[in-house]
């Protein structure tokens, strides 16, 4: 089954009901059958529960991957697709700031080609397209469910990791603006909903990074990736 774009979730979403939401989201993470899901997959668990993520689209083909920048509206970033790439900046499959339809000819071909390198050519799906987003607080929040603790949110700028939920007390990082950090509390509840929902189905979720507008109340999950239970 392929899974559904996070414009598709994201829609879904604010016509679900939260049994009907939780229902959808728990059937994306047991259509991994036990994989890491990819980042794409995660984000769609992510905007079933109304937390922004970056506009992206799959394109299996340059010339797919051209439409697609024409319709985000340029600069956008490129990325592997694929469960299996780990680490994708590290492979150098990670392409920032593309411009125009020449650099992003450029960039899809490197971005393929350090996938290549580095994974099975069939373990990826295309080149995802993907909006940028404007710099910010870069935050990484990150859910682990082992026991005896259970589940623990965490949430860490830069090398400060703090939990984020222990009883009721919340401790967020530093943010400029008292909007963005009622935002980004938003998303930290919104985030323990879901792990609530979805515990005993999931052993690690992280957002890296999700990006706090420095004025304003924008906050937006850029990657995102989920590990089910074994």
């Amino acid at each position: 089954m392929m899974p559904p774009s996070v414009e598709t979730a994201r829609t879904e979403a604010t016509d679900l009901a939260p049994s009907s939401r939780v229902d959808r989201a728990r059937m994306l993470v047991r259509a991994a059958g036990g994989r890491r899901l990819s980042g794409r997959e995660s984000k769609a668990v992510l905007a079933l529960y109304d937390i922004r993520t970056t506009r992206e689209i799959l394109a299996p083909s340059f010339e797919d991957a051209v439409e697609a920048a024409r319709q985000i509206g340029y600069p956008v970033a490129l990325e592997a697709e694929s469960s299996a790439l780990l680490h994708r900046s590290e492979a150098g499959a990670v392409m920032l700031g593309i411009a125009d339809d020449a650099a992003l000819k450029r960039g899809f071909k490197r971005a393929l080609a350090n996938a290549w390198a580095t994974v099975p050519w069939d373990s990826i799906d295309g080149i995802l397209v993907q909006e940028m987003i404007a710099p910010g607080t870069e935050i990484v929040i990150r859910m682990t469910n082992e026991p005896p603790r259970g589940v623990v949110i965490t949430c860490g700028l830069g090398d400060i990791v703090v939990e984020a939920f222990r009883g009721s007390d919340l401790v967020l990082p530093p943010v400029t603006d008292a909007e963005a950090r009622t935002a980004l509390a938003d998303v930290l509840l919104r985030l323990s909903e879901l792990c609530n929902d979805l515990g005993d189905l999931v052993r690690e979720l992280v957002v890296d990074p999700l990006i706090v507008a420095e004025t304003g109340g924008d906050v937006c999950a850029v990657d995102c990736w989920i590990v089910p239970n074994d």
